[in-house]
């Protein structure tokens, strides 16, 4: 069964990377494990690629475009929106409020390749964006995309566990007195356990113990499901004692290879049947009482299994590395000692990178063209053509979102600015001659922003690529799509979780965190902190929440008020931004100086009066 999961796996991921899956297993391993790594897509080389493949799109794939697009239509209404949309990300109001819509328009921008003519609408929005593009190319970084998809690469995960299991519709009567106890001390809890929500596992794992002839066949029980039951349903003093539990085991534990991890989950279950963890005073006494607890169970070399009576979870492990573990947590933990945290430093060190190379690129850009951007990104905001919606206010959104648009444009533009220009003549020039088919999906067009339309694009790119590669004479399935219904479930789980309000705080610190890791007041615990600090949600930022919708790049993360109060106050339009900010700050070094010598009068007068006062007194 884990053999058929331990496969290559090669595809296109978010976001806009080369993905390529390797996994392996062994009968000893309840899992298979798999590692990922990802290689960007390089958007300039990728549209030309495609470019200069339209003239040969042959009229047999141009007649099964429209198979396709249902085809991709399917997957968008049956996979992609379903994976990410749930009871967190349905509000209207929600960013995560994806649309069924949009991403059939956003296919529908490869529809002139092959004969389908643009709605109107699209038309005049590729039209627009288009032109404002050529007019201030010059400002785009080329390697917006690029930086960006390198840093969201690296908050991906490298490996995973893939652990496929057996449902038990019944409970083993090796559980039996797990029910009982629960039942008697826990009863809160057993009206769960007893609901048709919960239930057992089996999973294919070989124990060493059993005839080698048998290792294919053994199955071993798995209390993952209520592991994570109970886990759900913990007091906040329960979740302390989970939270430094595990941070005394991986701090000092972990390493010594002298315990396994789910020594910590055992003695945490078993502390919070037995005691009233919410009787305890603090976190110091949280830790303190658990240090102890684990002593007790290392001290007698057992600690019962939590689920199932009569098993020891010490019986595989040699008595000197009990021993070990109850001389490091008798004697060597220091609940005050500050630790430093290390694991960010190679995202610190692209956010450096990133960091060097925005200022120098932003730093040769001209006063002038800037505040002409964002003005005339104003008024294509207010002009967007949007289903007869409009916006004419101005937003602090905006100077961000022109930076956006003309980066995302630029990185698919291609050195010599020669992709865009391709793209306008096919889709726009020679629309008229190309295109004998209406539009794809009608003219009928979803409500987007700009922004959300040059995000479209390089879709554009992907969907170009797809379309030429697929299959079009046959309806899309499961096995098309690489998943089955139940593998489906659990990613769409995995994401349910991601987007829950419960974890979005600490999601958006994982993103976020390399960012803000060097400013102490920002992120006071992140980079340095002891064992009991943080529990149980992790680390908090002391910021507005509302100021990290906008990636750090570029101008991204500057409010539009601030940015153009800085550009007006240039002595000449005509200075670039490295000599604007080198007038400031001789300003500056002027105005404290001046500040200084003030001060210095103020405290000469004051003592001549001093002088004065004294002589005057003495006669």
């Amino acid at each position: 069964m884990k053999q058929s999961y331990a496969r290559k796996e090669e595809g296109v991921s978010a976001p806009f990377s080369h993905v390529t899956v390797s996994a392996e297993t062994n009968v000893g391993s309840a899992s298979v494990d798999r590692k990922f790594s990802y290689k960007a897509v390089e958007l300039d080389k990728e549209l030309r690629q495609q470019l200069a493949n339209i003239p040969n799109i042959t009229e047999d794939q141009k007649q099964n475009y429209r198979l396709f697009c249902e085809q991709m239509r399917t997957i968008f209404d049956h996979y992609t929106i379903p994976m990410l949309r749930n009871e967190h990300t349905s509000e209207p109001s929600s960013p995560w409020n994806f649309n069924l819509d949009y991403y059939c328009d956003t296919l529908s921008l490869t529809g002139p390749a092959y004969g389908y003519r643009l709605s109107e609408t699209n038309r005049r929005r590729l039209a627009t964006l288009l032109d404002f593009y050529e007019t201030y190319k010059h400002l785009g970084d080329p390697q917006y995309c690029k930086n960006r998809i390198e840093y969201n690469q690296d908050c991906l995960p490298k490996e995973s566990d893939f652990v496929p299991c057996f449902q038990l519709k019944f409970w083993p009567k090796d559980v039996e007195g797990f029910r009982q106890r629960i039942k008697a001390h826990r009863s809160e809890l057993y009206g769960l356990i007893e609901s048709s929500r919960t239930s057992m596992h089996v999973i294919p794992k070989w124990s060493g113990k059993t005839p080698a002839v048998d290792q294919e066949l053994e199955l071993r029980y798995s209390f993952s499901f209520l592991e994570r039951l109970f886990a759900e349903h913990r007091t906040e003093k329960e979740q302390i004692l989970n939270g430094v539990a595990r941070s005394i085991y991986y701090r000092y534990l972990k390493d010594k290879r002298c315990l396994p991890s789910y020594f910590i989950k055992t003695t945490v279950l078993w502390m919070c049947e037995r005691f009233n963890v919410n009787d305890y005073h603090d976190v110091t006494e949280i830790a303190q009482k658990w240090c102890a607890f684990a002593c007790e169970f290392l001290k007698q070399k057992h600690c019962p299994h939590y689920f199932i009576d009569g098993a020891n979870l010490f019986e595989p492990y040699p008595a000197e590395s009990l021993e070990e573990a109850y001389r490091i947590l008798a004697n060597d933990v220091r609940l005050d000692e500050f630790f430093e945290m290390t694991i960010l430093a190679p995202q610190q060190e692209l956010v450096r990178k990133h960091r060097q190379h925005t200022s120098t690129f932003v730093s040769q850009l001209k006063v002038r063209d800037l505040l002409n951007a964002i003005e005339d990104y104003r008024q294509l905001r207010a002009n967007w053509p949007n289903q007869g919606q409009t916006q004419t206010s101005f937003t602090e959104e905006d100077a961000g979102e022109c930076v956006h648009i003309l980066g995302v444009l630029r990185s698919m533009d291609g050195d010599n600015f020669q992709n865009l220009s391709e793209f306008r003549r096919l889709c726009l020039d020679e629309e008229a001659n190309r295109c004998n088919n209406p539009p794809i999906w009608g003219e009928s067009a979803s409500v987007c922003s700009p922004s959300e339309f040059a995000n479209g694009l390089m879709a554009v790119v992907l969907y170009l690529q797809v379309a030429s590669e697929a299959p079009t004479n046959s309806p899309v399935t499961d096995q098309e799509c690489g998943l089955n219904p139940h593998t489906f479930e659990s990613y769409r789980n995995v994401m349910q979780d991601m987007s829950n309000p419960a974890n979005r705080a600490q999601n958006l610190l994982t993103a976020l965190a390399p960012w803000l890791s060097d400013n102490p007041s920002v992120l006071p615990s992140f980079t340095s902190r002891t064992v009991t600090d943080s529990h149980p949600h992790g680390p908090h930022l002391n910021f507005n929440p509302s100021a990290a919708r906008d990636e750090p790049y570029g101008f991204q993360h500057w409010q539009t008020t601030k940015l153009i109060s800085m550009l007006e106050s240039a002595p000449s339009p005509d200075m670039t931004v490295a000599e604007l900010e080198e007038h400031q700050q001789r300003v500056n070094r002027q105005r404290q100086d001046a500040i200084e010598l003030q001060k210095n009068e103020d405290d000469l007068v004051q003592y001549a009066l001093y002088l004065s006062l004294s002589s005057g007194t003495e006669n």
